[in-house]
């Protein structure tokens, strides 16, 4: 929530800064009502309120329409995202908070351009011969440019890089096999054998497999418990995964043996483990060091016979976690069936299959790649998050920039009418309306859109001049 509200106080932000930039950029349009004004007895204070009236009542209006637009928004996102059970409620403190943020935005974008419209003087104002602001090395509107523009590429930049995390959390290699697996329930553990027989007559399935769950936890599913060596006290025990596999887990899986051998069977009474390289970084151990070490869980003590290369037994979002694997045929209670048939024709015999063995049970199947795949939800979200806010500041920093460039414009068309021929366009004054802007966004995407923004001003400028 704290990263949503950053987010859209920034926008709001750079949403500020374009209004100041285009308030002050058709401040030439009203240099006649100010004279007048001034010219009937007004003074600054009172056009000063004058124009903060106007564009304030302008935002309290936009405020109110967001009210609905909010609460609409949040009925969408609480009936669509059910997977993430949002819950997110609309009260009167959010209603007041926007209050808030109204008022605040009302000063911080009318109090400058109230001022810059009440400055001019009257007879200079009449006669329409008033600079808003000359070029210097450092001005108000050149700050206020200069803030919109890297506002708006940092959230370019936080795109890019949320796009290459999204490509690395898609493409990453996890260290074990996830292409056409399916993942079905197994309630009757004494019927494993049954079910794996049956699943193997069917030429589209080339692999069967039993245990707790794949080498990733998904599903909200990971099993835990604590380990230590036998003459270790309970009070030094570490935490860590624990998962059960048949004899065809590591095959299945593709999980890579780094020193030791596979189950022979399984048991009743577990005698066996296999750990992953981040388990022996617990006692200092080499892969060849620990087989035939002893080592205490809390559901009972076995040696390791092998030792296997790190997988990602977590999602990529945190660190690979010790493991260990038991030859224990308690919570066997999900089948993993490798498809050999890229169409997935099998999937009506597994269905079938499984009626035939477990009965009146409920029947699930599930690929593991959408199970991992759910697994990124959030991160999904947050990437099309920024997305869609990268395209909207981008939105309103070029409404910005159209802005800005009238104003150029505004200043510039006297120079131009002095120094350039009627009716003939010059790439020098192309080039002497692009310094300015290109001062202030030096560098990013906006020196692109901006060339052309310039151009096209340049040529409305000329056909001005000339008519």
């Amino acid at each position: 929530m704290s990263l949503a509200a950053a987010v859209g106080l920034f926008i709001l932000l750079i949403a500020v800064v374009n209004f100041v930039n285009l308030v002050t950029a058709r401040s030439r349009s009203r240099l006649k009502e100010v004279g007048v004004r001034k010219v009937m007895g007004s003074n600054r204070f009172q056009l000063m309120l004058r124009f903060i009236y106007e564009n304030g009542l302008l935002i309290l209006l936009s405020s109110v329409l967001s009210v609905f637009v909010v609460k609409t928004f949040v009925q969408l996102l609480n009936n669509n995202l059910t997977v993430l059970d949002l819950q997110l409620e609309f009260k009167w403190v959010h209603i007041f908070f926007i209050f808030v943020a109204a008022c605040i935005t009302i000063l911080l974008a009318t109090v400058y351009p109230a001022m810059v419209l009440s400055a001019f003087k009257p007879v200079q104002a009449l006669k329409n011969k008033v600079e808003v602001q000359k070029g210097t090395k450092f001005s108000t509107r050149k700050s206020l440019v200069t803030f919109q523009f890297v506002m708006v590429q940092l959230f370019v930049i936080a795109a890019i890089i949320l796009a290459f995390q999204m490509d690395h959390i898609k493409n990453s290699s996890l260290g074990f096999e996830r292409e056409a697996v399916v993942i079905t329930e197994a309630p009757d553990q004494e019927k494993l054998e049954v079910y794996r027989n049956k699943l193997l007559t069917d030429g589209g399935i080339s692999k069967v497999s039993f245990g707790s769950g794949p080498p990733m936890a998904v599903n909200g599913l990971q099993l835990g418990t604590t380990h230590r060596l036998p003459e270790q006290l309970e009070e030094e025990s570490l935490d860590t995964e624990m998962k059960i596999g048949d004899v065809n887990y590591l095959d299945f899986y593709n999980l890579e043996l780094l020193a030791g051998r596979n189950f022979l069977t399984n048991k009743e009474e577990f005698d066996e483990f296999i750990v992953n390289e981040t388990f022996l970084k617990s006692y200092g151990w080499k892969p060849e060091e620990a087989i035939g070490e002893k080592i205490q869980i809390n559901e009972g003590q076995a040696i390791i016979v092998g030792v296997v290369k790190d997988f990602h037994n977590n999602s990529l979002q945190y660190e690979i976690s010790p493991c260990i694997i038991l030859n224990w045929t308690y919570f066997q209670n999900n089948a993993f069936i490798k498809l050999a048939d890229a169409k997935y024709t099998s999937l009506a015999n597994i269905e079938k299959n499984w009626k035939e063995t477990f009965g009146n049970s409920i029947y699930k199947l599930q690929f593991l790649d959408d199970a991992i795949e759910r697994e990124y939800t959030v991160e999904n979200m947050i990437f099309i998050g920024f997305g869609i806010f990268s395209v909207l500041a981008i939105i309103i920093g070029c409404l910005g920039l159209f802005g800005l460039m009238s104003f150029v414009v505004a200043q510039k068309k006297k120079g131009n009418r002095n120094t350039k021929s009627v009716g003939r366009f010059t790439f020098g004054e192309f080039f002497l309306f692009r310094e300015g802007i290109y001062r202030a966004g030096r560098f990013g995407i906006f020196n692109i859109v901006s060339d052309s923004v310039l151009f096209y001003e340049s040529m409305v400028a000329r056909f001005y001049v000339s008519n």
